[in-house]
Parts: C-alpha cells; structure tokens; sequence
C-alpha cells in the first residue's frame, strides 16, 4: 500500500524540540507523506526552523497563521490535507522511523478504519528504537473504545499514535478555545468507524517534561472537563447507544465532583449539574461498577470533599 498519508503537526513556540520531531517525519520510511506543518503564530525560533525544513522537503506545506490554540491549529491541517489517510503529532514528540509503514500495514483489510500503536512517556535522554513485523488486534471500534474508556485509558482520548482513514475525519473538527479538546472529538473519530487495528509497538515517543500538560491542566480547568462530558453525554444520548450514555454520564458525575471540591467559586454551579444529572443516573437506572459511591458522593459532595482531603 502507497497511499498518501498527511501528518499534521501544530506547531507553538517548540524551538527546542521541533528538529527533533521534523527529523523523524521527514526520515520515515514510508515516503509518501504530506508534512502539513501549521505554525500557530510562535514567537521563538520555531517558523524559521519550519521554513528550512520546507525548503529541503518539497512533501512540506507550511502554514503560518496568527495564534488561535491547538484545536485551530489541527483543524486547519484537517482543511488542507489531501492525503486518503490523517496522522497527528505534537511538535514536541516524535515517532519511530518505521511508524508510518508499520500503522498503515493493517489497512490492507478495508474494513479498518483506524490503526492504533502503543506510545513511550519520554524525556530528552529517551532514544527510538526501530522493531517490525508486529501482531495486530482487530476489533469492532465502538467495542474497543468503551473498554478503553472503562479502563480510563490515556490513549484513547489523543490523537496521536493512530492513522485515521480521512473519510471518518471528515466534518469532525476540534472545539476552539476548550481544554480537553482532544477528549472532545477523537471519541467521534472511533465512534465513526468500523473495524481498528491495535498494535503493541511503542512507536510514539510522547515527551513530558517535569511540568507535564495533563498535571497543570487538570486542577486548573476542571469547568472544561464538564462541558466536554456533558457534550459526551448528549453525542452518545442523541444516538441512543445506552452502553455509551451511561458510560458518559457517570463519567461527567466525576468531573462534577472534582469541579466541586476544587473551584470554591463553582461549588453552586457543580452541586447544580450533579442535581440535574444524578437524576439521570438514577432514572437510566446506570449500569456502572462504581454506582454506589458515585450515588452517595453525589448525594452528600461534601463528603467527597472530605475524602480527597484525606485520601
């Protein structure tokens, strides 16, 4: 299979690890590539480093556009893409030699629709590794996403470490100016899928340095958290897919919670949304391996306080 597959990088003030990344894109083994680089109006060196690359790469589009945020900034590779098939990747990570040619080897079957690799939480002394002919586990994709989703599962929720077919990508964009954008749109991604193809190859390189995103974002947002579980919970509930919804909604009663016991200043809006969608859960009657906690926590949030104080 040669078809061609667009990677769309955003890109925001990453000077200090974009050679890194780029040099991994433009050295992959599979050849057939759009590179749609889009700088997000970066202030350092990075659109200097950006346009060198385009210059040496005739597989390189370079896009400069003021700064809007990463959800932009993916949407806009999204729209000038051309290729039958779409990969992310953050500007700060990087990716196996061979991660392309080994994502894409499944999609011989045209029944897959998304190919999934396993990734390595790494830091600036993590070196890659190349490794081939890996097993790869079908499944149906909805299936597979609510066990991720179960399970808590990082992966599941970013969209790096896949190569999506552009058909299920189509119409679906990343929500501006939201935290947890990604968790706001891949599960559309799958959702919109027939078969995925799941390797255990850790051919994404996922770099977190000691600040790492999803510990500062977390504490600070968790009012995003909510307005994207309870966007989770009307998608799953519009379609009717019970499994979904349930799963969802209780779901959305954590981040409640968390909104409640972390944001003073929220803790009338919080108790407010547990009210309205505890009487969800109850009324669905929620098939859920945490209900009864989740139900006294909800019923007495204070109680939750009290338990995060001490635990």
């Amino acid at each position: 299979m040669n078809s061609l597959v667009s990677i769309i990088v955003p890109v925001y003030n990453a000077a200090k690890y974009l050679n890194r990344c780029l040099n991994s894109v433009v050295n992959q083994t599979y050849s057939n590539l759009e590179i749609i680089l889009i700088n997000d109006g970066s202030t350092d060196a990075s659109l200097n480093i950006c346009k060198e690359y385009a210059k040496n790469d005739k597989r390189i589009i370079l896009v400069d556009k003021i700064n809007e945020g990463v959800s932009i900034a993916r949407n806009t590779g999204i729209k000038e893409s051309s290729g039958d098939f779409i990969a992310f990747l953050d500007a700060d990570d990087w990716i196996a030699p061979n991660y392309i040619e080994q994502l894409m080897k499944p999609f011989e079957n045209e029944n897959i629709d998304i190919s999934v690799c396993d990734y390595q939480i790494c830091n600036e002394f993590t070196s890659s590794s190349v490794e081939s002919d890996h097993l790869y586990r079908y499944e149906d994709a909805k299936k597979y996403m609510l066990e991720k989703q179960k399970k808590g599962n990082f992966s599941i929720i970013v969209p790096w470490g896949k190569i999506f077919k552009a058909k299920i990508v189509a119409g679906i964009f990343f929500p501006p100016k939201l935290h947890f954008e990604d968790e706001a749109t891949i599960y559309k991604f799958f959702y919109a899928a027939n078969q995925i193809a799941e390797s255990n190859y850790k051919a994404y390189y996922y770099f977190q340095s000691s600040e790492g995103l999803t510990a500062s974002v977390y504490p600070k947002h968790p009012e995003d958290a909510v307005e994207v579980f309870e966007m989770q919970y009307e998608f799953f509930k519009e379609k009717n897919d019970s499994e979904f919804y349930q799963q969802a909604l209780a779901t959305l009663l954590w981040k409640c919670l968390t909104l409640y016991v972390t944001k003073k200043d929220k803790k009338d809006f919080a108790k407010a949304k547990i009210d309205q969608y505890l009487k969800d859960f109850n009324e669905f009657n929620v098939n859920y391996n945490h209900s009864i906690s989740l139900n006294f926590f909800c019923r007495f949030p204070f109680a939750y306080l009290l338990y995060k104080k001490i635990f």
